[in-house]
């Protein structure tokens, strides 16, 4: 065979590429697709005539069916290039009538159909689709921006369309988006899957959810387009998990190791490398693909591509069947993809690389996909990790491209840092003594304040229940009134206590944060946006304590004063958490992992919230910035959320940080400025704080409503709710999970790895219990610790001094 002279045309989904293609075999002429009028790659590869630049668009087209039956070259295609360089692939006119014809057999087309072809018609699957339909003498629209779930439902409301082609995961994000209402599902006729796994479960909802369509799922390669139908409307059982049967003159077998061979009409003549043409198939017609399978009772089940096999200690794992297992377990939203990546004591170890559209923690994840490999006869725990990505790499047809996704993952760096742990120690029978515990202040001055000895929210809240736990109450402004004061004040027995909506709020957004990451309220039943509310609380404390001690001192020191009682469990839990996974990296435990990628295990809000500091820290060190502070506290505190606001408008413009999540300091600055200025407004001011909060709040989340309205609602009620007297009993549970929050935070995925492993039926409930009382034990060994740590370190100075030097 020799290679035709053909007319390039430039690969652009639109009505006129079809139009271009369609002439070009109207003619007898070949057509190959380029990427772009300069392709060199590709051009000097083929001999050309000429070369057809399609212009952009969208739109219903209408073409008359192809007739050409001769076995003459028709296209030369390329593959998408899953196995290094793509490579051209010569189909002939018998060869693409033959899938048309095909394909008819099956869907039982007509002239009424109005498809909405959901794949770019210059890959196989979608051309496939205008040659199908224009042979019926029906009319195909080609969207203006790729797939789109909100047109589709559309459309078919207004009864524009009946028929949809789609690859099994744009099905996916249709079912998910709840486009298409159930009146409008049972408008579609006709629908074909494209050539990804999909299970049986999906393809059950999808026939649920159109009960009147003809559903076609197919398997094939661009060699060897459409090899096997399933025919999803009636198949039934176990058939659901094929790929169904070969039809007409086509033959598949699999070969003695377990792959797919294909023989028929519709085969490519031949395989362009470079400027060698070879045939693709064996002295007998078979096309040998790197597609494993098996065949039952005539249908072929796909098992994954030969080279994408997890081998786990000698038994082998498809990577699209674990997928799939792994969805339908957790039922979650988003894209992920399972992979191998090497393992020293195993071979290969099996690694979940998730987008940030995926809700379910690392916790949840591994679980599931244990739980799936088991059921697949492979014990892999221990050889699951998790991989949080920004976006999966995928060939131009939507294949995921595993191997590139093992080689990132056998790249990534391994470093970290241990820490001793903390002992315990402390009391609390006088007010000297509440501050000696929660202040670290061994042997405060009669006039020291909790304020000025650098109390801070955390702190508050503790000293606050402990204050009112020995006198009965509180005393109004106590956070600003001399030690000696509060020693003299006369104790009341009392059965109720305080509580501040700084206290209860905290509590409440925590709280859902461990509800979220533990799906205590079920997978669907969660609501993002408490660490919103966290940063805004945090702004609004740091105004009432950090800020008024740097004003008092004027230096800057006293912002980050507290820091260190968090830092050292969080780094060590940190440290603990990789020692488990056995992958270390130095982001983490240096507190920058925000800046480097989500797909490291960090504590991202705890990140940007030292961050947050150290920037205030380095501003007031710079500037003056306390004395106008002192001077004009809510003009300073609006300066800084302006600044805020700017950045959070600007940064995206400045820096794509998506792939980061948008979980870096300058995007959620605003958030802690727009605290500080809750708490810089009094009296009248707080209507302008309250205006600037329902504005903030629904602009800058536009599109996240309940982000929106954790801020909103929040912060509205910082600024509004009084005060309330609940059961003392009460206020102190509320108080000891508000105080422990940010412990919470750092140490809930130990405790659900814990959880899982006691009772895997109720592991949320557990993980969820575990979490809250685990974090508060964790707050409570550090303010034992920490007081015996700094005298520690005191007495080393102390013995380290030089003697007769000023000390």
């Amino acid at each position: 065979m020799e290679l035709p002279t053909a007319t390039g045309i430039v690969s652009v989904n639109s009505p006129a590429f079809v139009r271009a293609a369609f002439d070009c075999l109207r003619r007898g002429e070949a057509f190959a697709l380029l990427r772009s009028a300069d392709d060199e790659g590709r051009k000097r590869m083929l001999t050309l005539r000429n070369v057809i630049v399609p212009e952009e668009g969208f739109g219903w087209v209408t073409e008359a069916a192809l007739t050409n039956q001769s076995d003459a070259i028709a296209q030369i295609a390329f593959t998408s290039g899953t196995e290094g360089a793509p490579k051209g692939v010569l189909l002939t006119h018998r060869g693409l009538h033959d899938v048309v014809s095909r394909l008819d057999g099956v869907m039982h087309l007509d002239s009424t159909i109005r498809e909405y072809v959901g794949v770019p018609v210059y890959h196989s699957f979608g051309f496939g689709r205008c040659r199908a339909v224009a042979a019926a003498g029906g009319s195909f629209y080609l969207p203006e921006r790729g797939f789109n779930p909100l047109e589709i439902g559309t459309l078919l409301a207004e009864g524009k369309i009946n028929a949809i082609s789609a690859v099994p995961s744009l099905w996916r994000v249709l079912l998910e988006s709840g486009a298409v209402t159930a009146d409008a599902g049972k408008r579609v006729r006709w629908i074909e899957i494209g050539s990804q796994y999909m299970s049986r479960a999906e393809k059950e909802q999808l026939r649920a959810f159109f009960p009147n369509a003809k559903i076609v799922q197919h398997y094939g390669l661009t060699e060897a387009s459409r090899s096997t139908f399933l025919e999803v409307h009636s198949a039934q059982g176990d058939e659901l998990e094929s790929v169904g049967k070969a039809t007409g003159s086509v033959e598949v077998r699999l070969t003695p190791d377990g792959r797919v061979a294909i023989r028929g009409p519709h085969v490519a003549a031949g395989v362009l490398n470079d400027k060698k043409l070879a045939p693709p198939v064996d002295a007998d017609g078979w096309l040998e693909t790197n597609d494993l399978g098996e065949l039952r009772n005539g249908f072929l089940y796909y098992l994954g591509r030969s080279d994408d096999i997890i081998n786990v200690g000698g038994l082998k794992l498809p990577p699209e069947a674990l997928e799939a297992r792994v969805r339908a377990s957790l039922h979650i939203p988003g894209d992920f993809a399972i992979f191998r990546a090497p393992d020293r004591v195993r071979g290969d170890g099996i690694v979940v690389a998730a987008l940030p559209s995926v809700t379910a923690n690392d916790a949840a994840l591994m679980e599931a996909t244990a739980v799936a490999a088991q059921d697949l006869g492979v014990n892999s725990r221990g050889a699951i990790r998790i991989m949080r990505i920004a976006e999966l790499p995928k060939t131009a047809s939507g294949k995921v491209q595993r191997r590139v996704l093992s080689e990132q993952a056998t790249r990534e760096a391994k470093a970290a840092e241990a820490q001793a742990p903390a002992a315990p120690t402390g009391g609390k029978t006088t007010v000297a003594g509440i501050f000696a515990r929660y202040l670290g202040a061994r042997s405060p001055a009669p006039t020291a304040t909790f304020t000025n000895l650098g109390g801070d929210s955390l702190a508050f809240i503790q000293t606050s229940v402990a204050l009112e736990g020995l006198l009965g109450y509180l005393p109004p402004r106590w956070e600003e009134t001399p030690l000696v004061e509060l020693e003299a004040m006369p104790k009341k027995a009392t059965s109720s206590a305080q509580l501040e909506p700084m206290v209860w709020l905290r509590a409440l957004a925590i709280s859902v944060i461990i509800s979220n990451h533990s799906y205590v309220l079920g997978k669907d039943l969660v609501f993002p946006g408490g660490a919103s509310l966290l940063l805004v609380l945090s702004g609004a404390t740091f105004a009432r304590f950090q800020l008024q001690r740097a004003i008092r001192e004027e230096r800057a020191v006293p912002l980050i004063a507290g820091l260190p009682k968090l830092l050292v469990p969080a780094i060590l839990l940190g440290f603990l958490q990789q020692v488990q996974h056995r992958h270390f990296y130095a982001s983490p435990l240096l507190l920058f992992s925000n800046f480097v990628s989500p797909k490291i295990d960090g504590f991202w809000f705890i990140e940007v919230w030292v961050q947050i500091y150290v920037a205030l820290f380095v501003i007031f060190a710079a500037f003056p910035v306390w004395k106008l502070a002192k001077a004009r506290p809510l003009v300073t505190a609006l300066g800084f959320l302006l600044l805020g606001v700017a950045l959070r408008v600007g940064g995206p413009m400045v820096w794509d940080t998506d792939g980061l999540y948008g979980r870096l300091p300058h995007l959620k600055f605003w958030l802690f400025a727009l605290g500080w200025t809750i708490t810089a407004s009094v009296g009248a001011r707080r209507f302008l704080a309250t205006g600037l909060v329902l504005l903030l709040s629904r602009v800058l989340y536009l599109e996240d409503l309940i982000q929106s309205l954790w801020v909103g609602l929040g912060a509205v009620a910082l600024i509004w709710m009084p005060i309330v007297r609940v059961p003392a009993a009460l206020a102190r549970g509320v108080a000891w999970v508000s105080a422990a929050s940010l412990y919470i935070y750092i140490a809930q995925y130990q405790f659900f790895r814990i959880a899982l492993k006691l009772t895997p039926a109720h592991g949320p409930l557990l993980g969820f219990i575990l979490a809250i009382v685990g974090g508060g034990i964790l707050r409570e060994v550090a303010d034992r610790a920490w007081p015996w740590l700094t005298s520690l370190r005191a007495r080393k100075l102390v013995a380290g001094t030089v003697p007769g030097s000023l000390s």
